[in-house]
Formats: C-alpha cells, structure tokens, sequence
C-alpha cells in the first residue's frame, strides 16, 4: 500500500515537472518572438524605430545613432560602439559611430544612404529606440547590382499600406536573386510567403542582378 502511495506521488513529480519544462519552454519562445517584434510610428515618413536587439552586431534601419536615439531607449548610446553603413554604390562600408564619414556616406546622397539598413553594435541587448532622421520613401526604393541593405517599413509588411505581401508583390522591376536576414549571430536565408512585422526597424540583405527599383507591382488596399 504505501509502496503504491509511492508510485502515485513519483508519477505526480514527474508530471509536475514536466509541465515545469514545457511552461518554461512556452515562455522561453514567447519571449524570443516578443523580443523580436519591432515598431515603427511614421511620422511624415520619418519613422521613430523601437527594435530589441541582441549584444553584438544588429541589422537596422538607418540613422545617424549618436543624433536620433530617443531618451527612453533602454540601449543608451554609451552602450553602442559601432555603426556601419554599406554602399551597395559604392560597394564598400563607411563608418556612421563613432565617427561619421560624411564625405564617403554623401558620394552616394545622404537622404539615400540614411534610408538603408545599417549595422550597429552594442554591448547590450534590450530595447533601441530611435528617429530615423530621414524621410523613408515608401512608393519605391532604388536597388544596385548586388547587395543591398533594405530597411523593412510598415508599408511593406503584412498590415501595412498594401496588405498582406509577398516578396514578388514588392519586387518592382528588380530580380531578387537572395534575401536573408541576421539574427542570433547567424545569416538565414529568408524564404517565405508572408512578409513578418517582426522585420519592423530591421533590415533584409537583397541581392539583385541589376540597377533597378523596389516597388509595389500589385493593387494597392484602401
């Protein structure tokens, strides 16, 4: 009798913990998908960004950081120790922080490169809140051959200006040869069907074959 008693309380123990481990695991990938979910509020095209980022290198949309970090960001500028920006022009970086070099970033027209995504790296994972300074163009977005850096705006994602979207349905005049995305130190090759607002305030690696133009080729949702 009491060895059944045993039984019982042991089985219950297990179950118990298992149900720890599952609840734990639930928790864990709601706080990786919260984590990644991005905002972006546009005001006249110039967008305040709200992006969780990782320590270490982030991809973002653009800005000049050390000008558009917002006061409740909980990433504080001292915890950035740099920013890159890529000319897919020019074909090579320039740096944006600590030091801007304006000179490299303004051969390419400063409104176009603050529009790109940009790398950023910080010591600390949380919260980065900032203006991106620049009137975004939503309509279209100039692409050159190979790769480019896209910041992802509500336009163009699900929910957004155009609906839900497809990865052709924004293509424009130009051929996506590969899209990725970083995240957790890693490349990933983005295929999907849907656009994610967890891309809101980040950026996409498109490489394309040829000069061309980012757009919406479908009818637009009122």
């Amino acid at each position: 009798m009491i060895g059944n008693i045993y039984k019982v309380i042991l089985v219950k123990f297990i179950m118990r913990r298992k149900s720890l481990v599952v609840l734990s695991i639930l928790v864990s990938v709601g706080f990786i998908i919260f984590v990644n979910a991005g905002t972006m509020e546009d005001n006249n095209g110039i967008y305040t960004v709200g992006v969780y980022i990782e320590e270490g290198w982030n991809l973002v949309s653009g800005t000049v950081i050390s000008d558009g970090i917002m006061p409740d960001s909980v990433v504080k500028l001292e915890d950035l120790k740099a920013m890159w920006y890529y000319s897919p022009i020019q074909q090579k970086y320039f740096q944006v922080y600590p030091e801007t070099d304006w000179e490299g970033i303004m051969a390419d027209d400063e409104d176009f490169a603050l529009s790109n995504a940009m790398w950023v790296y910080s010591e600390k994972a949380g919260l980065l809140k900032y203006s991106t300074l620049e009137d975004y163009s939503s309509e279209e977005r100039d692409l050159y051959a190979g790769w480019n850096l896209v910041s992802m705006t509500p336009d163009f994602l699900e929910g957004g200006k155009y609906g839900e979207l497809t990865l052709e349905e924004i293509s424009g005049n130009c051929n996506f040869e590969k899209v990725y995305y970083y995240g957790l130190g890693e490349w990933k090759e983005y295929n999907f069907a849907e656009m994610e607002n967890s891309l809101l305030g980040r950026g996409l690696a498109i490489k394309v074959s040829q000069n061309c133009k980012m757009s919406y080729t479908g009818e637009q949702v009122l």
